[in-house]
């Protein structure tokens, strides 16, 4: 009977580890972008959806996970989490929805988009200071993709 119990406390643990919505590390050089299909190579960009099945879907850079989003009517309410890489520390996910972007010439983001996230308004500000370009929300990026403009 204890050994019973034991087992299935023990697959709760394991059911329940899996649905969390903490990224899953990109392995770059090895990882394959979901959108595009390209090998995920620098590890300054990148992108991850996390559903709410636990699922992660990975992505090369930002504007591979909007694309991805806006071409394929992806439910943004079937995720948990989207993640993007902070530009200033590679390989470092950071929630979507709070970063802050910047389109930059100065940039050359993996699809040509010149498109990188930052942690916050403030660390995009510093950016731009030094080398140009225009800031943007999730909602105005996303909204921005979506017309073309």
């Amino acid at each position: 009977m204890l050994k019973t119990l034991m087992n299935f406390l023990f697959l709760i643990i394991i059911f329940l580890s899996g649905c969390g919505n903490d990224p899953e590390p990109i392995q770059y050089g090895t990882d394959q972008c979901v959108h595009c299909r390209m090998t995920i190579m620098d590890n300054k960009f990148g992108a991850e959806i996390v559903t709410n099945k636990g699922k992660a879907l990975k992505f090369d850079a930002a504007e591979c996970m909007i694309n991805y989003i806006l071409e394929n009517n992806f439910d943004e309410n079937s995720a948990s989490i989207f993640y993007v890489t902070d530009y200033n520390y590679p390989a470092k996910l950071i929630n979507a929805l709070s970063a802050a972007y910047i389109i930059s010439s100065k940039i050359k983001s993996p699809m040509g988009e010149n498109l990188t996230a930052f942690s916050g308004e403030k660390a995009a500000q510093k950016f731009l200071e030094g080398s140009g370009g225009e800031m943007y929300t999730w909602k105005t990026l996303t909204d921005k993709f979506r017309t073309g403009k």
